[in-house]
């Protein structure tokens, strides 16, 4: 079973956003997280966000998910984001750098990640959100540096996925 520890949650900056040639609902993202190369992530935020608003923006990457393939074209992770009905909300920070671990603890802050986390096996951990904090297990995820937020109103309890 999956836990909190296992995941490789990173600050990463995007540097680059282009249209999914094959889903009007996904964008190709290539997010810095200061390893020797960018990840590319498929993310469906083409109809919540515009390439504008995200070019330069800091989010919170789940670095080591098992890549897939989304119509054609391979994802190495995921950009997490807080899902409110209609709502898509990333999570953001302001003052970390790219590459910053997310912990909630000091254990998780020490904790080795594992190599590379199923889709699945990480789905039954349940992250939400609370008064614009993101938490897990009633502890808020952070950085070295600050707590992590949504960069838009959401309801309390609104998943993490």
């Amino acid at each position: 079973m999956t836990h909190f520890n296992d995941l490789d949650l990173r600050v990463g900056s995007i540097i680059g956003v282009k249209n999914h040639p094959d889903a009007e609902r996904l964008y190709i993202l290539l997010v810095d997280i200061k390893r020797e190369k960018e990840l590319q992530l498929v993310a469906g935020l083409r109809k919540h966000y515009a390439k504008e608003e995200l070019i330069g923006k800091k989010i919170i990457v789940f670095a080591n998910l098992q890549s897939t393939t989304l119509r054609g074209i391979e994802s190495f992770g995921m950009v997490l984001a807080a899902v409110d009905k209609e709502v898509v909300a990333l999570l953001t920070v302001k003052k970390s750098k790219p590459g910053d671990r997310v912990h909630i603890d000091e254990v998780s802050k020490k904790s080795k990640p594992a190599e590379r986390i199923a889709f699945d096996d990480w789905k039954h951990l349940k992250i939400t959100v609370s008064d614009n904090h993101v938490i897990f297990d009633g502890k808020i995820l952070k950085t070295e540096k600050e707590e992590i937020l949504v960069d838009k109103k959401v309801e309390n309890g609104a998943n993490i996925q």
